[in-house]
């Protein structure tokens, strides 16, 4: 077995991993941020925004903490017409928000909620690594270094954002034991949950897609219905709501940090002073513009190529049509913060326990470790300038994902065809 212990290449990433995080969790998290040693609305690192307060929100959960994304989502969910509501248009499905209304009650509750579904989900991608693996050091060193030292897991911790429940639950799936019928059950919950991770749903087969998407449609319709909101209207307000949102903006810095997507960097480039007006400006408005037509096509593309593949391959050796897919919905939704970058633990994972010889095997396990890898930035945001001062991390995150992405695209496809 490809062990973490025998693999020298992922002890020296080990040591490197524990050292940064380290270095951020003491020197910007705990002096900064939670004690308010400083100006902490100023100070700026890679770990643990101190200034998250969305525009809509309950009290403060922790010291200056608001864990954003819960606490916003636990503010709409007491509007009582949280999807025909005109002044608050939101995209978050109903389960969530039907969940969020009955439980989530005040700044406590969101603190306890997001303690709670990071935790329950180490637990699924332990005992699911544990399961498929039969190696509990390989499991332990794996939750440990390549998911609690992460970044997408700090990221979703810090946010309160369900990303990572909801790839814990695909990992889960995977590579936990289970019946066809609990796979649809779990996929149909996660879909609901965050409908994008249905583009993941077409690996386990047609069968399980076509149940997954029916159960989800009446999950969607029970959860409208128990919030005596109109199903057809309040689907078309929060498809709408979803197309029209505008990320990132050119004033969000936090925004800026956390988009790994390529549509972030076209957005930014389009806007730079000497772009702006000219042909390739213009260009770049077009390409962004029609982005989900765009992303939609690609993903049809690639699961073309994931089937044509498929045909020829077994499941057991197809880590590079899982790194394919993977990276396909990080750098082409829209929005693509951080801990959506979780889907890469998927094929890290099948790297690391294969016992079959994996072309360019040290080199995807490098590349995916750092995209994966926090880095700490100790610097002001005084003068902070949004055409210049661009985030380290952002740029750094997409182009190890890009250079992945192109590498696994010619494996996949260009060289492919020349060995056809």
């Amino acid at each position: 077995m490809n062990s973490l212990n025998k693999n020298k290449l992922v002890q020296w990433l080990i040591y490197l991993i524990v050292l940064i995080l380290f270095l951020n969790f003491i020197g910007m998290y705990v002096s900064n941020y939670y004690f308010n040693d400083g100006d902490y609305r100023d100070s700026f690192g890679y770990l643990f925004k101190p200034d998250d307060r969305p525009p809509v929100s309950l009290e403060s959960s922790i010291g200056y903490h608001y864990f954003g994304d819960t606490s916003e989502l636990a503010y709409l969910s007491k509007l009582e017409d949280p999807y025909t509501n005109k002044s608050f248009r939101q995209s978050y499905p109903p389960l969530l928000i039907l969940l969020f209304k009955n439980f989530i009650l005040s700044g406590k509750h969101v603190l306890i909620f997001n303690i709670f579904i990071h935790l329950f989900s180490l637990l699924l991608i332990f005992s699911a690594a544990l399961k498929n693996s039969k190696d509990v050091d390989f499991s332990v060193k794996f939750i440990l270094f390549f998911v609690v030292c992460s970044k997408f897991f700090i990221y979703s911790l810090d946010r309160g954002n369900i990303e990572f429940f909801i790839i814990s639950i695909l990992f889960f799936v995977l590579f936990f034991d289970l019946k066809i019928s609990q796979k649809i059950f779990l996929l149909s919950i996660a879909t609901s949950l965050k409908p994008s991770i249905l583009i993941f749903i077409p690996i386990f087969g047609f069968k399980v897609l076509s149940i997954s998407a029916i159960m989800t449609v009446v999950i969607y319709s029970i959860s409208f219905l128990l919030l005596k909101e109109p199903i057809f209207t309040s689907f078309s307000n929060m498809v709408s709501s979803f197309s029209n949102t505008t990320f990132p903006t050119l004033h969000n810095w936090q925004l800026l940090e956390q988009d790994l997507s390529i549509w972030g960097k076209i957005y930014w480039l389009r806007h730079l002073d000497n772009i702006v007006e000219t042909s390739l400006g213009i260009f770049l408005q077009a390409l962004y513009n029609n982005r989900s037509i765009i992303f939609y096509l690609i993903i049809i593309i690639t699961w073309l190529i994931f089937i044509s593949k498929e045909r020829r391959e077994s499941m057991e050796n197809n880590t590079e049509l899982w790194i394919f897919l993977s990276l396909t919905s990080v750098l082409m939704f829209s929005f693509s913060g951080v801990y959506k970058s979780t889907i890469l633990i998927i094929p890290l994972f099948m790297l690391m326990k294969s016992k079959n010889s994996i072309h360019n095997e040290n080199l995807y396990i490098f590349l995916i470790t750092m995209v994966f890898l926090p880095i700490p930035i100790f610097r002001h945001m005084t003068n902070f300038n949004i055409y210049i001062d661009l985030s380290v991390w952002s740029f750094f995150g997409f182009a190890f994902s890009l250079i992945l992405y192109l590498i696994i695209f010619y494996n996949l496809v260009v060289k492919a065809k020349k060995i056809e």
